[in-house]
């Protein structure tokens, strides 16, 4: 019974009670769409209103360089670690660089390790089908209903939807690791320091209040929507607009604009007919810095057993089509 998740845990995402919005529709209301709203759409909506009145809150140097280090360390938790690591198990690591990528995960604010893994692997398991928690492909063929698609795939699925649902038995696995328990045991202390530690290197770098504000607004607040915003990205227009060279059951395209701006996570279809290959740009000229990454740490003997496609299995898969 020791790898059955807690019970605190094991009902995180559950529902607390329904609410009825719009001509009559019920919605769930759970922790998840609470904490989604404080970290998805508040950061957002500050951000949108500070570029509007015109920055008023002026950003330095200092604020972009914490900014741009932090979307890269973060982005990196989330797709060489969130992704290829704990959900598909693409490579093996030594226990302190699993713990940093989870923690580098956490501060993205995307929700704890087994929460994410768990609503990935049910995409994976229904793409673009029932049960799929974020396909754009579910509401209607009419342009009220792609539109609709589009919201729910890009945030409306984690904000209202219920069928993300946390699912225990999607991730036996990862519960199992103690590196993963110990890291989301502290999901909240890392979604803190996330934010903490860009306002206080802005106050030391500036010696002023108003400089801690600063770095918590654009490296703080700014990293995270930005970072989420790119991770929805890929389940909105990674899933509507680009090119298909794998036939897959489901409509995963390669978008070359997603694969430079989220470190490869944009050849999406070439992951859909290779799931569990730790690199996505699998073609000649695709390029993908998490997979640059996870063979610079296998040259430093951190990383192996990197599963790769070959070039035989991509000729006999493109030969399907």
């Amino acid at each position: 019974m020791d790898d059955l998740p807690p019970p605190g845990l094991q009902k995180f995402g559950e529902p607390v009670e329904s609410v009825v919005l719009w001509r009559g529709r019920r919605f769930g209301l759970d922790l998840i769409n609470v904490l989604t709203l404080g970290t998805v759409l508040v950061p957002t909506f500050v951000i949108v209103i500070l570029v509007i009145v015109g920055w008023q809150v002026w950003v330095r140097p200092i604020d972009l360089l914490m900014l741009g280090t932090g979307l890269l360390l973060g982005g990196f938790g989330i797709t060489v670690g969130y992704h290829r690591l704990f959900t598909h198990s693409s490579f093996r690591t030594k226990p302190v660089v699993k713990g940093t990528l989870g923690i580098l995960g956490a501060v993205c604010m995307q929700g704890p390790i087994l929460f994410w893994c768990s609503c990935h692997r049910a995409h994976h398991q229904h793409s673009d089908r029932d049960g799929d928690p974020h396909s754009p492909h579910l509401s209607g063929d009419t342009w009220i209903g792609k539109l609709r698609g589009f919201m729910h795939a890009h945030f409306g699925w984690i904000v209202f939807s219920g069928s993300y649902r946390y699912n225990a038995s999607r991730v036996h696995d990862l519960y199992r690791d103690p590196v993963v328990r110990w890291v989301d045991d502290r999901y909240l202390l890392w979604v803190f320091l996330g934010l903490a530690v860009p306002a206080l290197l802005g106050g030391l770098w500036s010696g002023t209040i108003e400089g801690a504000i600063q770095g918590f607004v654009w490296a703080g607040l700014g990293r995270v929507v930005l970072m989420q915003h790119m991770t929805w990205a890929i389940n909105s227009f990674g899933h509507l607009f680009g090119s298909k060279p794998f036939e897959t059951n489901d409509e995963s395209r390669n978008n070359r604009l997603l694969a430079l701006l989220g470190l490869g996570e944009g050849w999406h279809n070439n992951h859909h007919a290779f799931p569990q290959s730790a690199r996505h740009g699998i073609r000649k000229g695709e390029p993908d810095l998490s997979f640059d990454l996870i063979r610079f740490l296998e040259k430093l003997g951190w990383v192996w057993d990197v599963r790769q496609v070959t070039e035989k299995q991509i000729e006999q898969k493109l030969r399907k089509r």
